[in-house]
C-alpha cells in the first residue's frame, strides 16, 4: 500500500533516456477478469502478485461493490476466495487500488504469492479493521494480527508479501494511525521494527508491504515517511541491521522523496523518487549501495508526471509505469541493460489518470497489473514477452 502525493506523482531530472528496444507491446496480454467483477465505470481487478510459476492473485469488485480474492492457476483456472472473517460492506465507487491505490472497504486484499501458491494480504472486517492472512496451498487460512495493531477503523495489520521460505512482511497501524513495520516467520515468531527517523504522528511511520519487498534471504525494501512527512528508502538486511538511503535528486519538502517497493534475490531495489518540483523517476538500487536513475521514452516533464519503477526480478528487469505529457499512464518493461518495451493494453483508455498499470513481475519478465477502459472500469492482465 504505497502512501504519499508519491502515487500519481513523477519524475524526469537531467538523466540519460533509452531508446525503446521494442516499438509496442511485443508480447501476449492475457485478461484476468475472475467471475462475477463488475464491469462499470469504478469496478474491476488488480492483479499485484505473481510468482516465478506464472500462478498470480489478486482481488476484485463484485457487481454489488464487494472486494473479493482470487489466485490465477499458470494454466489459467481461477479460484475466487474470501479470507473467514472479512466484511461484505460495499464501497464506495471510484478506483483507489494499491499500488495504483488502495481501497479501504471491507472485503479481502491478496496481494502476494510464492513458488508454491501460499498468498498473503489483508482483509478489512466488518468494522473495517485490518487483519493480514496467509492462505496455504490447501486452501486454509492463518489469521495474522500483529501485537499492537490498533482496533479501530482503517487500523490494524496489513500483510503484503510472502517469500518461497513461508516469511510475509507488512505493517501495521497503531491507534495513532502511525506505520510500523514487521517480519513474520513461520513458527508463528513476530519481529517489529522502525526505520530510523520514522515518523510517529497519523500517516507516518515505516512500510513494507509490497507484493515483493521480501527476498528470499531475508533482505527486505521498504520506506518510511518522517516527521516532515517526507518519504525515505531503506534496505533491511537479514540480520536486522536497517540501511536508510535517498536517491539522488529526491526533493525533501512533505510528499517528496525516495519510496522503495521491490527487491530481487540479488538485493537490487527498485521504486520511485519525487524531486523538488514534483515530477518522478524511476530507479534501481543495487546491494552496494550504486543507485541508476531512469526515465522511461515519452514520460511528461510536468509535475505529477514521469517514470514509476514498480516491481523489479531476475537480474534486475524492471516493470513499472509512467505518465506521459497528456497525464495517461502506459507500462513498461525496463530490462537488464537499460533497454525498454512498452507494455499497454490493447483496449487501454487514454484519458488522463488512466492507462496500463504493470505491478510486478518474475523472473521470465511475466508481468501482471491492472488496465482502465474508455468506460473507467478497471481490467486485469498478464503480460508474457515474445
Amino acid at each position: 500500500m504505497k502512501s504519499l502525493n508519491f502515487l500519481l506523482s513523477v519524475i524526469v531530472a537531467g538523466v540519460s533516456v533509452t531508446a525503446w528496444s521494442q516499438i509496442g507491446a511485443r508480447g501476449r496480454f492475457i485478461p484476468i477478469n475472475p467471475t462475477g467483477v463488475g464491469a462499470a465505470a469504478g469496478y474491476g481487478t488488480e492483479v499485484p502478485g505473481i510468482n516465478e510459476l506464472g500462478a498470480a492473485t489478486g482481488f476484485f469488485t463484485d457487481s454489488k461493490l464487494v472486494v473479493h480474492g482470487f489466485v490465477r492457476a499458470p494454466k489459467g483456472d481461477v479460484i475466487v476466495f474470501d479470507a473467514p472473517g472479512a466484511g461484505k460492506q460495499s464501497v464506495s465507487p471510484g478506483f483507489s487500488l494499491t499500488p495504483v491505490g488502495v481501497y479501504f472497504g471491507q472485503g479481502t486484499y491478496p496481494f502476494s504469492i510464492n513458488r508454491r501458491g501460499a498468498i498473503a494480504g489483508y482483509f478489512a472486517d466488518t468494522n473495517s479493521v485490518y487483519h493480514g492472512f496467509v492462505r496455504w496451498p490447501n486452501g486454509k487460512f492463518t489469521r495474522i494480527d500483529v501485537e499492537g495493531a490498533g482496533t479501530g477503523e482503517a487500523q490494524g495489520t496489513i500483510v503484503g508479501n510472502i517469500n518461497d521460505e513461508d516469511d510475509v512482511t507488512g505493517q501495521y497501524f497503531d491507534a495513532q494511525g502511525a506505520a510500523h513495520a514487521f517480519v513474520r516467520w513461520p513458527d508463528g515468531n513476530v519481529f517489529t521494527f522502525d526505520a530510523p527517523g520514522a515518523g510517529v504522528g497519523s500517516g507516518q511511520g515505516t512500510w513494507a508491504c509490497c507484493a515483493t519487498s521480501l527476498n528470499n534471504w531475508g533482505e527486505l525494501s521498504g520506506w518510511f515517511i518522517d516527521a516532515n512527512s517526507v518519504t525515505h528508502g531503506f534496505l533491511r538486511m537479514a540480520n536486522g541491521k536497517i540501511i536508510p538511503f535517498e536517491a539522488p535528486g529526491a526533493g525533501t519538502a512533505a510528499g517528496q522523496g525516495t519510496g522503495a517497493w521491490s527487491i530481487t534475490p540479488f538485493g537490487e531495489v527498485t521504486g520511485q523518487i519525487v524531486d523538488q518540483k514534483n515530477l518522478s523517476h524511476g530507479y534501481v538500487r543495487d546491494l552496494d549501495g550504486r543507485i541508476r536513475v531512469f526515465d522511461a521514452p515519452g514520460a511528461g516533464t510536468n509535475a505529477y508526471q514521469g517514470t514509476i519503477g514498480e516491481g523489479i526480478a531476475g537480474d534486475g528487469i524492471v516493470v513499472g509505469n509512467y505518465f506521459d505529457m497528456q497525464g495517461v499512464e502506459h507500462g513498461y518493461v525496463r530490462w537488464a541493460n537499460g533497454n525498454f518495451t512498452l507494455v499497454n493494453a490493447p483496449q487501454a483508455s487514454t484519458v488522463a489518470g488512466q492507462g496500463t498499470i504493470p505491478l510486478s513481475n518474475n523472473s521470465e519478465g511475466k508481468t501482471v497489473g491492472a488496465w482502465f477502459d474508455n468506460n473507467g472500469a478497471l481490467h486485469g492482465f498478464l503480460w508474457i514477452p515474445e
